[in-house]
């Protein structure tokens, strides 16, 4: 019973053609532009931070930012053994993508050593040991965007744990005068 009024079933009536519009409105912008992800490193501790910024599609308003941070070999390294204390995270882009952006570098790509469970085992091995000249060198070395590849590459293969102390310091003096020679060559 139609009780005076007349049945739409067109598909494009208004509330479907709205319907529609929002949905390939939304796909659009989910599979063309979608929200812009990418991750940083703080260089005073090698935390990473995940986070993910959501505008509206196709302009550069932003609507929301959602971050996630996590430990990485280094920052557990640091954070347990004290070496850095309570600080304000100094993030560093890494890298990122979306929002209509393919691929993004940034200067904190080459901050990947914070990941490498070898360079934290050489930063606590030499923090336990007392070398913490050399220590704070290679944690400031890492941390550091322009000279971090030198400094991976040198902690990279840690002496072992059983050391002597003399070894450890003749350890030391190659590692210090590789990253010397290193330097000279870039």
């Amino acid at each position: 019973m139609n009780r005076g009024r007349a049945i739409d079933h067109s598909w494009f009536s208004n509330r479907n053609r709205l319907i529609f519009a929002a949905i390939v409105f939304l796909l659009a912008y989910f599979l063309f532009d979608g929200p812009f992800g990418y991750s940083s490193i703080c260089t005073k501790c090698g935390k990473r931070r995940y986070s993910r910024d959501w505008a509206v599609p196709f302009t550069p308003m932003k609507l929301a930012t959602i971050h996630a941070e996590t430990d990485t070999p280094l920052s557990v390294t640091l954070t347990q053994k004290a070496i850095v204390s309570q600080h304000s995270h100094e993030w560093l882009f890494i890298h990122g993508s979306g929002h209509g952006i393919t691929c993004a570098i940034g200067s904190g790509s080459s901050l990947m050593g914070v990941t490498n469970q070898r360079v934290a085992d050489t930063i606590a091995l030499l923090h336990d040991r007392g070398k913490i000249e050399f220590r704070d060198r290679l944690v400031t070395g890492v941390l550091d965007p322009k000279s971090s590849s030198l400094y991976r590459v040198a902690t990279g293969f840690p002496p072992p744990i059983t050391i002597s102390d003399a070894e450890l310091n003749n350890w030391i003096d190659q590692q210090s005068q590789y990253i010397e020679d290193l330097r000279r060559v870039q």
